[in-house]
């Protein structure tokens, strides 16, 4: 398990168990909403208050390709035309595998 402090101030707490059955989960807990992405490519929230979870449409390219894929290639392809893009610098990828190597040991 891993906690994790964002900039923000808000904190990120991660457990894995590496080589486990079924697909990768994520919630995000906050007092009016909370997110959850069961398997990653599936989004769904659920309001305070209420005991349903609301599933978030998904981009037809998400159905087509990989999820997210599409979109990163668009932006890798922009960034390498000059264009600004919302892909994270390369400091941050390597925060990134970085942490994945000290909460896996890998």
């Amino acid at each position: 398990m891993a906690k994790i402090q964002f900039a923000s101030g808000d904190i990120g707490l991660y457990e894995g168990i590496w080589d486990g059955p079924g697909p990768w989960s994520v919630s995000i807990n906050m007092p009016e909403k909370r997110w959850e992405m069961r398997p990653l490519e599936t989004t769904s929230y659920q309001l305070a208050g209420q005991r349903k979870l609301e599933p978030v449409e998904s981009h037809p390219w998400d159905q087509q390709f990989k999820s997210g894929l599409r979109l990163q290639a668009e932006q890798a392809v922009a960034a390498a035309q000059g264009y600004g893009t919302e892909l994270p610098t390369l400091a941050d990828s390597l925060k990134s595998m970085r942490l994945v190597k000290s909460i896996f040991g890998i």
